[in-house]
Protein backbone atom coordinates (compact mmCIF):
# COMPACT_ATOMS: atom_id res chain seq x y z
CA UNK A 1 0.00 0.00 0.00
CA UNK A 2 1.09 3.80 -0.45
CA UNK A 3 0.72 6.23 2.03
CA UNK A 4 -0.95 9.12 2.27
CA UNK A 5 -0.60 12.14 3.65
CA UNK A 6 -2.46 15.19 4.51
CA UNK A 7 -0.55 18.40 4.16
CA UNK A 8 -1.63 22.00 4.12
CA UNK A 9 -0.23 21.76 0.39
CA UNK A 10 -3.16 19.19 -0.05
CA UNK A 11 -5.85 22.26 0.18
CA UNK A 12 -3.59 24.97 -1.48
CA UNK A 13 -5.72 25.24 -4.35
CA UNK A 14 -7.59 28.37 -4.97
CA UNK A 15 -10.80 28.14 -2.76
CA UNK A 16 -10.07 24.90 -1.10
CA UNK A 17 -10.37 26.12 2.63
CA UNK A 18 -13.58 27.93 1.42
CA UNK A 19 -15.08 25.55 -0.11
CA UNK A 20 -14.48 22.87 2.79
CA UNK A 21 -14.98 25.82 5.18
CA UNK A 22 -18.32 27.18 4.00
CA UNK A 23 -19.76 23.06 4.23
CA UNK A 24 -18.94 22.52 7.59
CA UNK A 25 -21.58 25.63 8.54
CA UNK A 26 -24.05 24.08 6.01
CA UNK A 27 -23.60 20.83 7.59
CA UNK A 28 -23.81 21.66 11.05
CA UNK A 29 -27.61 22.60 11.37
CA UNK A 30 -28.19 19.15 9.29
CA UNK A 31 -27.42 17.66 12.46
CA UNK A 32 -29.46 19.48 14.58
CA UNK A 33 -32.49 19.01 12.64
CA UNK A 34 -33.79 15.16 13.72
CA UNK A 35 -33.25 15.70 17.64
CA UNK A 36 -34.58 19.62 17.13
CA UNK A 37 -37.90 18.08 15.39
CA UNK A 38 -38.60 15.89 17.96
CA UNK A 39 -38.54 17.69 20.74
CA UNK A 40 -40.21 20.39 19.23
CA UNK A 41 -42.78 18.51 18.47
CA UNK A 42 -43.13 16.81 22.07
CA UNK A 43 -43.39 20.62 23.40
CA UNK A 44 -46.43 21.57 20.84
CA UNK A 45 -47.94 18.17 21.54
CA UNK A 46 -46.75 16.34 24.82
CA UNK A 47 -46.82 13.30 23.37
CA UNK A 48 -43.31 11.19 22.19
CA UNK A 49 -45.67 9.46 19.92
CA UNK A 50 -45.90 12.26 17.98
CA UNK A 51 -42.31 13.03 18.14
CA UNK A 52 -41.19 9.64 17.00
CA UNK A 53 -43.39 10.17 13.68
CA UNK A 54 -42.52 13.32 12.69
CA UNK A 55 -38.85 12.28 13.53
CA UNK A 56 -39.79 9.12 11.34
CA UNK A 57 -40.99 11.59 8.57
CA UNK A 58 -38.22 13.57 8.47
CA UNK A 59 -35.78 10.49 8.23
CA UNK A 60 -37.98 8.32 5.71
CA UNK A 61 -38.44 11.66 3.49
CA UNK A 62 -34.67 12.14 3.22
CA UNK A 63 -33.79 8.98 2.14
CA UNK A 64 -36.40 8.88 -0.33
CA UNK A 65 -35.44 12.04 -1.96
CA UNK A 66 -31.57 11.78 -1.53
CA UNK A 67 -31.36 9.84 -4.99
CA UNK A 68 -33.95 12.20 -6.13
CA UNK A 69 -31.92 15.30 -5.59
CA UNK A 70 -28.65 13.47 -6.70
CA UNK A 71 -30.59 12.93 -9.97
CA UNK A 72 -31.18 16.26 -10.48
CA UNK A 73 -28.10 17.64 -9.26
CA UNK A 74 -26.35 15.25 -12.32
CA UNK A 75 -28.18 17.11 -14.19
CA UNK A 76 -28.68 20.54 -13.49
CA UNK A 77 -25.27 21.22 -11.59
CA UNK A 78 -25.30 21.83 -7.60
CA UNK A 79 -26.04 25.72 -7.67
CA UNK A 80 -29.87 25.28 -8.59
CA UNK A 81 -30.48 22.21 -6.55
CA UNK A 82 -28.56 23.71 -3.25
CA UNK A 83 -30.19 27.13 -3.72
CA UNK A 84 -33.84 25.45 -4.13
CA UNK A 85 -33.46 23.11 -1.65
CA UNK A 86 -31.81 25.03 1.21
CA UNK A 87 -34.63 27.82 0.57
CA UNK A 88 -37.34 25.04 1.12
CA UNK A 89 -35.95 23.74 3.73
CA UNK A 90 -35.29 26.97 5.66
CA UNK A 91 -38.99 28.32 4.87
CA UNK A 92 -40.57 24.85 6.54
CA UNK A 93 -38.35 25.03 9.35
CA UNK A 94 -39.24 28.65 10.28
CA UNK A 95 -43.04 28.00 9.66
CA UNK A 96 -42.69 24.57 11.85
CA UNK A 97 -41.06 26.85 14.68
CA UNK A 98 -44.29 29.37 14.28
CA UNK A 99 -46.46 26.81 14.68
CA UNK A 100 -48.70 27.91 17.60
CA UNK A 101 -49.46 24.82 20.80
CA UNK A 102 -52.45 23.91 19.11
CA UNK A 103 -50.83 22.71 15.86
CA UNK A 104 -52.78 19.16 15.16
CA UNK A 105 -50.13 16.50 14.56
CA UNK A 106 -50.62 15.75 10.84
CA UNK A 107 -49.55 19.04 10.22
CA UNK A 108 -46.57 18.85 11.99
CA UNK A 109 -45.73 14.99 10.83
CA UNK A 110 -46.05 16.84 7.50
CA UNK A 111 -44.32 19.58 7.69
CA UNK A 112 -41.30 16.98 9.51
CA UNK A 113 -41.55 14.89 6.08
CA UNK A 114 -41.07 18.16 3.92
CA UNK A 115 -38.60 19.73 5.44
CA UNK A 116 -36.43 16.16 5.19
CA UNK A 117 -37.70 15.84 1.39
CA UNK A 118 -36.14 19.32 0.56
CA UNK A 119 -32.66 19.29 2.28
CA UNK A 120 -30.00 20.19 0.17
CA UNK A 121 -27.44 16.96 -1.12
CA UNK A 122 -24.61 18.89 0.59
CA UNK A 123 -22.93 15.68 2.04
CA UNK A 124 -22.50 14.40 -1.79
CA UNK A 125 -21.67 17.72 -3.29
CA UNK A 126 -19.37 18.09 -1.41
CA UNK A 127 -17.39 14.32 -1.96
CA UNK A 128 -17.99 15.04 -5.75
CA UNK A 129 -15.95 18.57 -5.25
CA UNK A 130 -13.00 16.94 -3.44
CA UNK A 131 -10.85 15.50 -6.66
CA UNK A 132 -11.08 18.94 -7.91
CA UNK A 133 -10.00 20.86 -5.02
CA UNK A 134 -7.45 18.63 -4.18
CA UNK A 135 -3.86 19.85 -4.82
CA UNK A 136 -2.21 16.17 -5.17
CA UNK A 137 -4.33 13.79 -6.37
CA UNK A 138 -2.32 10.79 -4.33
CA UNK A 139 -3.33 12.60 -0.80
CA UNK A 140 -7.40 12.20 -1.70
CA UNK A 141 -7.80 9.48 0.28
CA UNK A 142 -6.27 11.57 3.44
CA UNK A 143 -8.79 14.23 2.13
CA UNK A 144 -11.86 11.99 2.39
CA UNK A 145 -10.70 10.94 5.71
CA UNK A 146 -10.42 14.54 6.82
CA UNK A 147 -13.88 15.23 5.47
CA UNK A 148 -15.68 12.15 7.38
CA UNK A 149 -14.39 13.02 10.33
CA UNK A 150 -15.21 16.86 10.24
CA UNK A 151 -19.16 15.35 9.61
CA UNK A 152 -18.56 13.21 12.28
CA UNK A 153 -17.47 16.21 14.62
CA UNK A 154 -21.22 17.60 13.13
CA UNK A 155 -22.77 15.21 14.86
CA UNK A 156 -21.34 15.37 17.89
CA UNK A 157 -21.84 19.26 18.01
CA UNK A 158 -25.49 19.12 16.52
CA UNK A 159 -27.49 17.54 19.17
CA UNK A 160 -26.47 19.64 22.03
CA UNK A 161 -26.87 22.78 20.42
CA UNK A 162 -30.02 22.23 19.54
CA UNK A 163 -31.37 21.33 23.13
CA UNK A 164 -28.99 24.01 24.14
CA UNK A 165 -30.63 26.95 22.13
CA UNK A 166 -34.40 25.08 23.03
CA UNK A 167 -33.41 25.24 26.65
CA UNK A 168 -32.49 29.01 26.49
CA UNK A 169 -35.08 30.39 24.16
CA UNK A 170 -37.26 27.82 23.04
CA UNK A 171 -37.75 24.51 20.91
CA UNK A 172 -39.04 26.80 17.95
CA UNK A 173 -36.43 29.46 17.96
CA UNK A 174 -34.10 26.39 17.73
CA UNK A 175 -35.17 25.11 14.45
CA UNK A 176 -35.56 28.63 13.33
CA UNK A 177 -32.11 29.49 14.15
CA UNK A 178 -30.88 26.63 12.46
CA UNK A 179 -32.77 26.57 9.63
CA UNK A 180 -31.18 30.02 8.68
CA UNK A 181 -28.07 28.42 9.73
CA UNK A 182 -27.99 25.90 7.16
CA UNK A 183 -29.14 28.28 4.19
CA UNK A 184 -26.70 31.02 5.19
CA UNK A 185 -24.05 28.75 4.94
CA UNK A 186 -25.72 26.74 1.77
CA UNK A 187 -25.75 29.88 -0.06
CA UNK A 188 -22.08 30.00 1.00
CA UNK A 189 -21.37 26.80 -0.41
CA UNK A 190 -22.96 27.13 -3.56
CA UNK A 191 -21.60 30.52 -4.32
CA UNK A 192 -18.25 28.84 -4.73
CA UNK A 193 -16.57 29.10 -7.99
CA UNK A 194 -15.65 24.86 -7.94
CA UNK A 195 -19.60 24.58 -6.89
CA UNK A 196 -20.59 27.05 -9.32
CA UNK A 197 -19.06 25.28 -12.39
CA UNK A 198 -18.75 21.59 -11.54
CA UNK A 199 -20.72 19.27 -14.09
CA UNK A 200 -20.94 15.80 -13.87
CA UNK A 201 -18.68 13.43 -16.60
CA UNK A 202 -20.40 12.40 -19.58
CA UNK A 203 -21.83 8.70 -19.18
CA UNK A 204 -23.11 6.13 -21.20
CA UNK A 205 -27.17 5.95 -20.85
CA UNK A 206 -27.18 4.41 -17.03
CA UNK A 207 -29.33 0.81 -16.08
CA UNK A 208 -32.72 0.86 -14.20
CA UNK A 209 -32.13 1.25 -10.60
CA UNK A 210 -28.82 2.20 -11.12
CA UNK A 211 -26.18 0.81 -8.27
CA UNK A 212 -29.08 -0.92 -6.40
CA UNK A 213 -28.05 -3.62 -9.49
CA UNK A 214 -25.16 -4.52 -7.19
CA UNK A 215 -25.52 -6.87 -4.62
CA UNK A 216 -23.27 -5.21 -2.09
CA UNK A 217 -25.07 -2.02 -2.49
CA UNK A 218 -28.50 -3.70 -1.73
CA UNK A 219 -26.29 -5.10 1.05
CA UNK A 220 -24.86 -1.89 2.42
CA UNK A 221 -28.57 -0.06 2.29
CA UNK A 222 -30.25 -2.55 4.64
CA UNK A 223 -27.46 -2.53 6.76
CA UNK A 224 -27.60 0.99 7.11
CA UNK A 225 -31.55 1.15 6.95
CA UNK A 226 -30.88 -0.59 10.19
CA UNK A 227 -28.52 1.80 11.87
CA UNK A 228 -30.64 4.43 10.86
CA UNK A 229 -33.48 2.59 12.73
CA UNK A 230 -31.33 2.16 16.16
CA UNK A 231 -30.03 5.92 16.06
CA UNK A 232 -33.76 7.25 15.58
CA UNK A 233 -35.19 5.39 18.18
CA UNK A 234 -32.20 6.05 21.14
CA UNK A 235 -33.13 9.70 19.77
CA UNK A 236 -36.32 9.28 20.69
CA UNK A 237 -36.08 6.78 23.59
CA UNK A 238 -33.06 8.94 25.49
CA UNK A 239 -35.17 12.35 24.97
CA UNK A 240 -38.05 10.26 26.60
CA UNK A 241 -35.84 9.12 29.65
CA UNK A 242 -34.58 12.59 30.00
CA UNK A 243 -37.73 14.20 29.85
CA UNK A 244 -38.90 12.01 32.69
CA UNK A 245 -35.70 12.26 34.46
CA UNK A 246 -36.45 16.23 34.52
CA UNK A 247 -33.69 17.53 32.21
CA UNK A 248 -34.31 17.46 28.06
CA UNK A 249 -31.01 18.96 27.78
CA UNK A 250 -29.23 16.13 29.06
CA UNK A 251 -30.30 14.20 26.03
CA UNK A 252 -28.10 16.31 23.92
CA UNK A 253 -25.01 15.39 26.27
CA UNK A 254 -26.22 11.15 25.64
CA UNK A 255 -26.82 12.13 22.21
CA UNK A 256 -23.22 13.07 22.11
CA UNK A 257 -21.73 11.28 23.87
CA UNK A 258 -23.07 8.32 21.46
CA UNK A 259 -21.31 9.66 18.73
CA UNK A 260 -17.74 10.01 20.44
CA UNK A 261 -17.06 6.24 19.61
CA UNK A 262 -17.54 6.95 15.78
CA UNK A 263 -15.75 9.80 15.65
CA UNK A 264 -12.22 8.07 17.64
CA UNK A 265 -12.48 5.66 15.22
CA UNK A 266 -12.92 8.04 11.99
CA UNK A 267 -9.81 10.18 13.75
CA UNK A 268 -7.65 7.11 14.30
CA UNK A 269 -8.22 6.10 10.69
CA UNK A 270 -7.29 10.08 9.67
CA UNK A 271 -4.39 9.80 12.23
CA UNK A 272 -3.06 6.73 10.17
CA UNK A 273 -3.24 8.97 6.94
CA UNK A 274 -1.50 11.53 8.11
CA UNK A 275 1.07 9.70 9.69
CA UNK A 276 1.45 7.46 6.66
CA UNK A 277 0.93 4.37 8.17
CA UNK A 278 -2.21 3.30 6.11
CA UNK A 279 -4.10 4.46 3.31
CA UNK A 280 -7.64 4.73 3.85
CA UNK A 281 -10.16 3.43 1.78
CA UNK A 282 -12.50 5.96 -0.20
CA UNK A 283 -15.91 5.79 1.18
Amino acid sequence: MTSTQLSPSLLSTPGARALLGTSMIARLPLAMFGIALLVHAQQLTGSFAVAGLVSGAYAISSAVSAPLLGGLVDRRGQTRVLVAGATLTAVVLIANGLLPASAPPLLLIALGGASGMCTPPLAACVRALLPEIAADLSGLPALFAFESTVLEVTFIVGPPLALAFGALWSTGAALVLSGLVMFAGTLGFAAQPASRCWRPEPLARRPRFGSLRCRAMRTLVLVLFGTGAVFGGTDVGVTAATRALGSTAAAGRCSAASQVVTTARAAGELRADLTGNATCALR
